[in-house]
């Protein structure tokens, strides 16, 4: 993943990840509709690309985003989210699993 820092006065900024925007993908996105091009189009190149064999022996794709920040040393004002979208084997949205900074839900 990419990992950066910023200076912010003494401390500086760890970020890992990219950023992206769950609440544009959660407006737009489609069970059984939505396709793999249109969730790239929207959230940019997964960080991590894999293979999820379901308990029926079905095996699906499952793309994974995440973005985290925290000020280095301390770790202060920490924010991370986790967004898992999982395809069919045509290519299409079967579902997804959000995590994201607690007391800031997500528009929807």
């Amino acid at each position: 993943g990419l990992i950066g820092h910023r200076r912010t006065g003494r401390l500086r900024q760890h970020r890992q990840g990219g950023d992206f925007n769950y609440g544009e993908f959660a407006t737009r996105a489609r069970q059984g509709e939505t396709t793999k091009a249109q969730v790239q189009e929207w959230l940019g190149k997964p960080a991590g690309q894999g293979m999820v064999l379901e308990s029926d022996g079905q095996k699906n794709d499952q793309w994974t985003y995440y973005y985290g920040t925290a000020k280095i040393p301390s770790g202060a004002d920490p924010l991370f989210k986790l967004l898992q979208v999982k395809f069919n084997p045509e290519g299409r949205l079967i579902s997804y699993t959000w995590s994201g900074e607690s007391g800031k839900p997500p528009a929807e």
